[in-house]
């Protein structure tokens, strides 16, 4: 194999200098894993059992790579919490030909829990065989520092929900009250005047309404301590008035998310996807629907009849499906964006209830 700069100047490498290569590239793949927390992997026809991991797995999780190509081991690393969504991810679109990212946690041997930002590659070596070549990612300080960053958001949010309906729905509420009464003080003297004065409350009592609507959003009725499937429901009424569109719901209500967290990020996550079919997709129907799959894990399913999701590059989403993609993450759940086939889009995140 030639070798050399763009200059034209040429060499062909000894056998000793291609194997002090191949030693110095080594120490280098090495040295950036370390760095970085990066393990490499592969594994043929399916991912229950690995034909190769970097060594330097055994100083991160605590067993060599020959326990890592044991069938199921890899499984078997997975937290408890987060198995029954792994197992949809790994037996089903991980094994499909193309590029695949998805975040989950693991469990070493000393009991600590790891993120891991799994990315592999799938491509077809047979009909009956396939390979897929993937990497580890720590992302452990990653996640804590998102998770800060959203609880931060969180209490910003609440906080100005608050903020809002302690305030200033009470300065409506009072301006409210003096405009009615000033009403009726041109009631006796002047009726042909009391009607703009009418006008006038009417007007601040549909901003009342909005501002109310708007500090309820922010602050959703205490989700912490509530039930999901109430808030839902709550969110789908809301939106029918606000927004003048129809609402379908189908909720399980024996679905009880025991994670605050999670049951926050969800509701978030519906709130967004039902504003992108109002703003964006210019939806007049909304469906939402939360269902068991199977035993332990749930999907939470938004469709509407709109326009459905543009065709663009992944670095080119809005805001709205960047956020829809981080919440998801926060607590190992599946997203699922496409369009349907009579027209609408379907955001769906399957995610594990113990």
């Amino acid at each position: 194999m030639k070798m050399g700069p763009q200059n034209g100047l040429q060499f062909l490498p000894t056998v000793q200098e291609s194997l002090i290569e191949q030693e110095v590239w080594g120490q280098l793949s090495q040295f950036y894993a370390r760095s970085n927390h990066v393990i490499s992997w592969r594994a043929r026809g399916s991912r229950e059992c690995l034909d190769f991991i970097d060594p330097l797995v055994e100083s991160w999780f605590g067993q060599s790579e020959k326990h890592w190509c044991l069938p199921g081991f890899w499984e078997g690393r997975v937290h408890p919490d987060d198995l029954d969504a792994f197992r949809a991810f790994s037996r089903g679109p991980a094994l499909e030909t193309g590029l695949h990212r998805y975040r989950y946690r693991m469990v070493t041997d000393r009991d600590e829990t790891v993120w891991i930002e799994e990315v592999s590659c799938v491509r077809p070596v047979s009909p009956d065989d396939r390979l897929i070549c993937g990497m580890f990612i720590d992302v452990s300080r990653e996640q804590e520092l998102t998770e800060e960053v959203l609880r931060i958001s969180n209490f910003e949010r609440e906080r100005l929900g608050q903020d809002l309906h302690d305030d200033f729905c009470q300065d409506l509420a009072g301006i409210a009250c003096l405009s009615r009464r000033f009403e009726k003080i041109l009631e006796k003297e002047s009726p042909a005047n009391a009607s703009f004065a009418r006008e006038i409350t009417e007007q601040i009592n549909q901003a009342l309404q909005h501002v109310r609507a708007l500090s309820h959003s922010l602050s959703p009725l205490q989700l912490e301590d509530g039930d999901l499937v109430e808030h839902l429901e709550k969110l789908t009424r809301e939106t029918e008035q606000r927004a003048g569109i129809e609402c379908r719901t189908s909720l399980d209500p024996s679905i009880q998310v025991a994670a605050s967290d999670t049951r926050l990020h969800l509701f978030r996550l519906s709130q967004e996807a039902i504003r992108n079919a109002v703003s964006h997709g210019r939806a007049s129907r909304v469906s939402l629907s939360l269902a068991w799959v199977e035993d332990s894990l749930c999907r939470l399913t938004i469709r509407d009849n709109g326009r459905g999701f543009p065709d663009r590059p992944t670095s080119q989403e809005g805001l709205g499906i960047r956020l829809m993609k981080h919440r998801c993450r926060q607590f190992g759940g599946t997203l699922n964006l496409s369009n349907a086939p009579d027209g609408g889009a379907i955001v769906e995140c399957v995610f594990s209830n113990p």
